[in-house]
C-alpha cells in the first residue's frame, strides 16, 4: 500500500509540473488565462483529459476558461470527473464548426454547476450545461450564420442535439435528439 501512495503522489507532482509548463506555454503564445487555479491537480488532470480529444481549432485553455466564470458571488467550477467524457462529442462539433468557418471561436459557457446555472439569467432548469454536454460560443459571423453551419453538420449526421440561436451567441449540445430554438 505504501508503494501505491508513493506512486499516486509522484503522479500528482508530475501532473502539476505538466500543467504548469502547459500554462507557461499558453501564456507565451498569448492564449487566454483559464480563470481557474493552475496549481489545482484536478484542473491539470482535466486539462490533460481534454488534450486527448486532439482538437484542431480549440485549445485546452480556451475550454477551461469558462469554468472560472462567476455571476455575482456564485463561482462556476470544473465538472465532476464522472461528467468529463460527456463534453467530447460537443467539443468535436464546435471544433468542426470553427474549422469549416475558418474563424476563431470564443467559448462562453460549457459545464455549469447547479448553483452557477441557477444564477444565470434565462438558464433552463434542466440545462444540458449541467451534464457537461453543451457549449455556448461566439464567432465573428452572426449567430444566424453560425447556426446554419451547425445545422448543416447535424443534417449530415455529425451529431444529434440542440441548436439554440441567441442575440450574441450560439448554443450547441449533444443531447441525443434534435431540438432547435431561438432565445
Amino acid at each position: 500500500m505504501a508503494g501505491a501512495g508513493f506512486m499516486a503522489a509522484r503522479n500528482q507532482e508530475a501532473l502539476a509540473g505538466y500543467w504548469s509548463r502547459l500554462s507557461e506555454f499558453c501564456e507565451s503564445l498569448g492564449m487566454p488565462q483559464t480563470g481557474i487555479a493552475l496549481d489545482d491537480p484536478e484542473a491539470g488532470a482535466y486539462g490533460i483529459f481534454l488534450a486527448t480529444a486532439n482538437l484542431k481549432n480549440i485549445s485546452v485553455p480556451l475550454i477551461l476558461k469558462p469554468h472560472g466564470n462567476r455571476h455575482g458571488r456564485v463561482q462556476n467550477c470544473l465538472p465532476p470527473k464522472t461528467l468529463w467524457k460527456n463534453i467530447l462529442p460537443t467539443l468535436r462539433v464546435a471544433d468542426k464548426v470553427a474549422g469549416e468557418m475558418g474563424e476563431r471561436i470564443i467559448l462562453r459557457s460549457i459545464y455549469r454547476s447547479p448553483e452557477y446555472n441557477a444564477s444565470c439569467p434565462g438558464a433552463a432548469k434542466w440545462s444540458q450545461h449541467l451534464t457537461n454536454r453543451a457549449i455556448d460560443f461566439e464567432m465573428q459571423s452572426s449567430p444566424q450564420t453560425v447556426a446554419k453551419v451547425v445545422r448543416g453538420l447535424r443534417d449530415k449526421g455529425a451529431f444529434r442535439g440542440g441548436v439554440g440561436v441567441y442575440r450574441s451567441f450560439v448554443h450547441i449540445d449533444t443531447r441525443g435528439h434534435n431540438a432547435d430554438w431561438t432565445g
